[in-house]
C-alpha cells in the first residue's frame, strides 16, 4: 500500500511542477516581442519597458503620465494615468510600430488614435 501511494504522489507531484514550468514556459514563448524603448507618437515621446509580457513606461504628453499594461496574442492592452484623467487603450504589435485607439475610462475605444513608431532601444528613462 505504502509503495502505490507512494508512486501516486510521485507521479502527482511531477505532474504539477511540469504544469507549472509549462505555464512559464509558455507565457515567456509569448513574450518574444519586446517593446522596450523610445518611442515617437501622434501624442509626443513615450518610453516603455517590459519584463515578460507585462509592460510600463511613461509619457509626457498632458502633464506626463504612467502606462501599464499587458500583451497578449501580439496586443499590448494599456491603462494610462495622468492628473485628473484616466483610461485604457491597446495596441497592435508590428515591428516597431504599435498602433491603436485609447479611451477614457473602462472604455478601450473612444479617445481617438494613439500610433507608435520606436526611435530606439536605450533604456533612457525620462525625467519627470
Amino acid at each position: 500500500m505504502r509503495t502505490r501511494l507512494g508512486t501516486w504522489l510521485l507521479v502527482v507531484a511531477a505532474v504539477c511542477v511540469t504544469g507549472v514550468t509549462g505555464y512559464a514556459a509558455s507565457n515567456a514563448r509569448r513574450a518574444v516581442i519586446d517593446v522596450t524603448g523610445e518611442y515617437d507618437t501622434n501624442w509626443g515621446y513615450v518610453y516603455l519597458e517590459q519584463a515578460e509580457y507585462r509592460v510600463w513606461g511613461r509619457y509626457k504628453c498632458c502633464g506626463g503620465g504612467l502606462i501599464r499594461g499587458v500583451i497578449k496574442k501580439g496586443v499590448l492592452h494599456y491603462t494610462w494615468t495622468q492628473p485628473g484623467a484616466s483610461g485604457r487603450g491597446h495596441w497592435v504589435i508590428k515591428g516597431k510600430t504599435l498602433r491603436g485607439p485609447w479611451g477614457f475610462g473602462k472604455a478601450e475605444t473612444g479617445g481617438g488614435p494613439w500610433n507608435m513608431l520606436r526611435k530606439n532601444r536605450k533604456l533612457i528613462r525620462p525625467t519627470r
